[in-house]
């Protein structure tokens, strides 16, 4: 049996147009479409739709539908092992089979997933049925989602309303929805004496979250009357981790995988603002921090992050606004983990964020790019008057530049830095090193490769993104790398 985080791999790494237009050359965009003749039947005007955002196809003749796997078993004749390994191949997935007989406690707790995303799936077009109900709440809702995001958007991110007054309580009634399945989904709410049962949302506009498959993880829900908390995010359950959660990304991956180009702002109305006009690489937390679990999601792109902050008053107290110290948690982290970072900041004096000051892909373009570490180094040097002040600063930045892998850029960023501190490069390099040498003795400590150990006590040198290291000096090598630095020192010593 393939197991299903293999299958949501496999399906997250498939364009479903590339498989389709393989078997069916005819296959022409129209817009964000494409479309052909159907393949399970006869038809002369095309009514076959691949729609690559919900990465999904669609007969409007014959209403046959679904992903890449079940494109290739119903007009390939393949069984759904061999479409899975057979797209498994094209992308160089490895399918571990769990052959091993599966426990009645796996067997209810994946039947128990399964039916919290096909419940999440079914109130999401009851959500959307109430968006475009005759009555004044859900005109109002309409039209707001509208004016805020475009028609297209809308109807592409499936946003909906929630109207409250027990609607989904009497909704999942009818359906025959389990309780304590609502209860886990945080879709209905306990009151407070712990009997009555009520809708979690009331008089608010809903907004899916979705997976990079298009699954209904969760919704974010924003409300009409002003009061807070303005966004309310579903709770964590079995198939919705706050930490684990990137909003946008159903959108987003297919952008970055052209673009190697991520767009990081900070919450849900970011996104939608910057992809209802076009930015479909934008990416946001919801409402917490960017995570670890998060950047790792992000590295098969290997993509260049580019945080945006939100431009916030400072409080008591603190040099910058909240957005600026999230970018600057969030940059550390992401610069540490390997990525490239790049910040752009927006230019103004008055509170303002992405949502409310980029509309349209011009203004976002207009906005100056920096490199994170210089970026920081800026920010950490503002009221550093002292020389001790402006050395300590430095030794931080070194600490930085010694995880930079791309060697070209580390030049570049260590002479521009040097005329930052107004120093030599030579220095913030002679720094740098240091930084590395501190690594390796730590990594050393701590049990590291003894490689890196014995080449540090016996020659002095150390060896990092296949570079040996000394003060001040680099030796590069190619294949065979300890061979090559014991003929570098045969040839010195003889």
């Amino acid at each position: 049996m393939i197991q299903d985080h293999i299958i949501e791999k496999i399906l997250e790494a498939t364009n479903i147009e590339d498989v389709v237009s393989e078997y069916i050359p005819a296959l022409k965009k129209e817009g964000n479409r494409y479309k052909c003749c159907c393949p399970m039947h006869s038809e002369r005007t095309p009514s076959f739709v691949v729609t690559p955002s919900r990465n999904m196809y669609y007969c409007f003749g014959c209403h046959k539908g679904g992903n890449a796997i079940t494109f290739l078993t119903d007009t390939q004749g393949m069984s759904f092992p061999e479409a899975v390994k057979h797209l498994a191949n094209k992308h160089g997935i490895t399918i571990e089979e769990d052959k091993s007989p599966r426990s009645a406690e796996e067997i209810s707790q994946e039947k128990r997933r399964l039916a919290m995303l096909s419940i999440n799936k079914e109130v999401n077009e009851f959500f959307k049925e109430q968006l475009l109900a005759d009555n004044e709440h859900a005109r109002f809702a309409l039209d707001y989602a509208i004016k805020r995001w475009g028609k297209k958007y809308v109807e592409q991110e499936e946003i909906g309303y929630a109207p409250g007054n027990r609607a989904i309580l009497n909704w999942a009634k009818d359906k025959g929805i389990s309780t304590d399945l609502l209860l886990e989904l945080g879709l209905i709410v306990r009151g407070k004496k712990g009997n009555a049962l009520y809708d979690f949302y009331f008089d608010r506009l809903i907004i899916p979250i979705k997976s990079q498959t298009n699954q209904v993880l969760g919704f974010t829900a924003r409300n009409f009357s002003g009061e807070k908390p303005k966004y309310l995010n579903s709770k964590d359950s079995e198939i919705f981790h706050k930490d684990e959660i990137i909003f946008g990304i159903n959108q987003a991956f297919r952008a970055a995988a052209k673009d190697e180009l991520f767009y990081l702002v900070e919450g849900a109305p970011d996104v939608m603002r910057l992809q209802s006009i076009g930015i479909y690489n934008a990416i946001a937390p919801l409402g917490s921090a960017w995570s670890v679990k998060q950047f790792e999601k992000l590295r098969r792109f290997n993509p260049t992050l580019c945080f945006i902050p939100d431009i916030d008053k400072p409080k008591a107290g603190d040099l910058f606004g909240a957005g600026i110290n999230a970018v600057i948690k969030a940059g550390i982290i992401a610069h540490n983990a390997g990525f490239r970072v790049i910040v752009k900041e927006i230019d103004s004096e008055e509170e303002v964020d992405p949502d409310s000051y980029i509309h349209s892909p011009s203004i976002l373009e207009e906005i100056p790019k920096e490199d994170f570490i210089f970026w920081y180094a800026e920010k950490l040097l503002i009221g550093k008057q002292t020389a001790s002040e402006r050395a300590e600063v430095m030794r931080t930045i070194a600490k930085h530049l010694a995880v930079v892998q791309d060697k070209e850029l580390l030049k570049i960023l260590i002479r521009r830095l040097a005329k930052l501190f107004g120093t030599s490069p030579s220095m913030l390099e002679n720094a740098t090193n240091e930084a590395v040498k501190g690594n390796v003795e730590k990594k050393s400590s701590s049990g590291g490769r003894m490689l890196d150990q014995e080449l540090y006590q016996k020659f002095g040198f150390y060896e990092r993104n296949h570079c040996y290291f000394a003060l001040g000096k680099r030796i590069t090598n190619s294949n065979g790398q300890t061979l090559l630095l014991s003929l570098y020192f045969t040839l010195k010593t003889n």
